[in-house]
């Protein structure tokens, strides 16, 4: 598992958390869920926290929910600790030949 302070390991997530703000975040998670690069999708109230692998996939998300007709702002947001526990968990599932 990781070591070191929150703030390190907010630091050194091996992901990026993105927010996406939409009337309709249950279609929007559809969408989302299943396009490369993303490994965690939570919704929290109007809004969606989205993992994903790398920054370029901020645009890859944006445009699928503009094709599946959801209007959504995507954007980068800050790491929070339950992200690190996540991407951690989803790494420790890959290694493990486990789906995550």
């Amino acid at each position: 598992m990781t070591e070191g302070s929150p703030e390190q390991l907010k630091h050194e997530l091996p992901a990026v958390p993105l927010l996406v703000q939409t009337p309709t975040p249950r279609k929007a998670q559809q969408v989302i869920r299943d396009l490369d690069g993303v490994f965690s999708s939570v919704q929290i109230g109007a809004s969606l926290r989205v993992l994903v692998t790398e920054a370029d996939r901020q645009q890859t998300i944006d445009q699928a929910l503009r094709r599946a007709g959801i209007n959504a702002s995507v954007a980068p947001t800050d790491a929070n600790l339950e992200d690190v526990f996540v991407a951690a968990t989803h790494h420790q599932q890959a290694r493990e030949g486990q789906p995550s």
